[in-house]
């Protein structure tokens, strides 16, 4: 075992090892000023005239300690990706990854009570060690230079930010079907997605499916704005077992809302917009808003009507001086946004929320500065992040959790901002990685040996501590 353990190992750095830096890509870098459309600035039309496949080998080893009885931490996750550029139409990728892992205690918890890792997927357990075993894909497919199509799994989001309030990247992946639209200053996204979710009210899993529209518009040089809109479908027959998406929600070019109204149906639709705007060379300023329920009654009822669903954001990033990279935020979500009727018609899937990772009922500040050091050798990644929510404490629903249906409320008027027990959650994280960079192509390859302190409370002090080397990065957003 140990030889094949040191085989792998060889193996994988002789491969020269490649890296996905999660929620960090540099947006400063980017040639467009398009908002982050995650993951399709990754999907590229590719030049090759003939046919280039590629395998990477993938690992992630961390060991420390964590809670407030430093009890083990650890992570031994590994796979593989391939990669292929076929005739320069034709882009496919799969990962496969998997391993074992003890998580801090809030964490497992988290995990334990959705079924699901945060942010991951399925697991098995065995004591307090997850063993779990991952696979993303993506085929698409480049009709013409301005429109292609993409079917897939994996995790996607919209918007320029640490948090997205219309699509975050902390859900745990969705098979989808994509058709990108767009050249030059305007892009356009049809998507399809499905995936299971719980029905926390019957204990059965339930089929789900996302439709969402977005496009993005640069206005100027300087000015981007774009809209977006999704339908949250759960559909069941006359005995209560799931259905086909309605027809009517594959129209492309319909607004959701209208078809909605027309069907009769108790579909969850939502809107947004986002924006930026460039100042100062690479800063920019962003936001965006989230509607959960807008008619006239939105606007006629008090500040504290229940109905009165939103989310709000706005940031800045950029540089302060050269490779000092900062980013600063705050995020204001309204009780029962992203809630519905029942469980499994709420903003969420496989029981995770599809924007902020935390729900609703919450006011938050994050800071985030990251430097690199001129040889791009060193990388230090320092955030700070402070939540403040109020949460349930019996069957009253005060709006912070979205897999709890708002019909719980107590009243139609009364409900104010962090109403219930209230929580402040302070996390703050410290990394300093290594960067191996290897420019043997246009992509770079990457070993990272890396080391993670924090101090996180939720109640209680927890500080935590890791060291290992990587290839890829395991998403963290709790």
């Amino acid at each position: 075992m140990k030889r094949l353990i040191s085989i792998w190992l060889l193996v994988c750095s002789a491969a020269l090892l490649y890296a996905q830096d999660g929620y960090r890509y540099d947006l400063l870098t980017q040639k467009s000023f398009h908002s982050a459309l995650y993951p399709y600035q990754d999907t590229a039309k590719s030049d090759a005239q003939g046919y280039q496949v590629s395998l990477y080998p993938l690992f992630n080893l961390a060991a420390g300690a964590g809670d407030s009885d430093l009890h083990p931490l650890y992570s031994a996750n590994a796979g593989m990706e391939v990669k292929a550029d076929l005739l320069s139409k034709l882009t496919v990728s799969y990962k496969i990854y998997g391993g074992i892992s003890r998580y801090m205690d809030y964490f497992a918890a988290l995990a334990d009570s959705i079924g699901y890792i945060p942010a991951g997927g399925h697991f098995k357990k065995n004591g307090d060690r997850y063993f779990s075993l991952y696979h993303d894909f993506d085929l698409t497919y480049h009709i013409a230079d301005y429109l292609k199509i993409s079917v897939g799994k994996g995790r996607k989001a919209i918007g320029d930010g640490y948090r997205s309030l219309l699509l975050g990247r902390n859900n745990s992946g969705m098979y989808y079907f994509d058709i990108i639209a767009g050249e030059g200053g305007f892009r356009y996204i049809f998507s399809v997605n499905t995936a299971k979710s719980l029905d926390t009210e019957s204990g059965s899993a339930r089929t789900k499916y996302l439709v969402y529209h977005a496009f993005s518009w640069n206005i100027t040089s300087f000015l981007n704005i774009g809209g977006f809109e999704a339908v949250n479908i759960v559909r069941r027959d006359s005995l209560g077992n799931s259905r086909f998406i309605d027809l009517h929600y594959l129209n492309p070019v319909l607004f959701f809302r209208p078809v909605e109204y027309a069907l009769g149906s108790p579909d969850n639709v939502l809107m947004g917009v986002f924006g930026k705007v460039r100042y100062y060379k690479k800063n920019i300023l962003y936001g965006q808003m989230m509607l959960d329920e807008y008619n006239s009654s939105f606007l006629k009822g008090g500040s504290d009507w229940w109905a009165k669903k939103f989310a709000l954001q706005a940031g800045t990033r950029g540089e302060l001086f050269n490779r000092l990279q900062y980013l600063a935020e705050a995020n204001y979500i309204r009780p029962f946004m992203y809630s519905h009727d029942n469980a499994i018609s709420s903003y969420s899937m496989c029981s995770q929320p599809l924007a902020h990772p935390y729900g609703a009922n919450l006011k938050e500040g994050l800071v985030n500065l990251r430097y690199q050091t001129k040889n791009q050798k060193f990388l230090v990644d320092f955030t700070v992040d402070i939540v403040k929510t109020g949460i349930d404490t019996d069957t009253i629903s005060y709006g912070g959790n979205i897999l709890v249906p708002y019909t719980r409320r107590s009243d139609d008027y009364g409900q104010a901002m962090l109403q219930g027990k209230s929580l402040t959650i302070n996390d703050l994280n410290l990394t300093v990685e290594y960067n191996m960079k290897f420019n043997f192509d246009s992509e770079g390859y990457l070993l990272k040996p890396f080391v993670t302190f924090g101090l996180r409370n939720q109640g209680e002090n927890n500080a935590y501590f890791l060291i290992g080397i990587k290839n890829f990065d395991l998403t963290r957003f709790y």
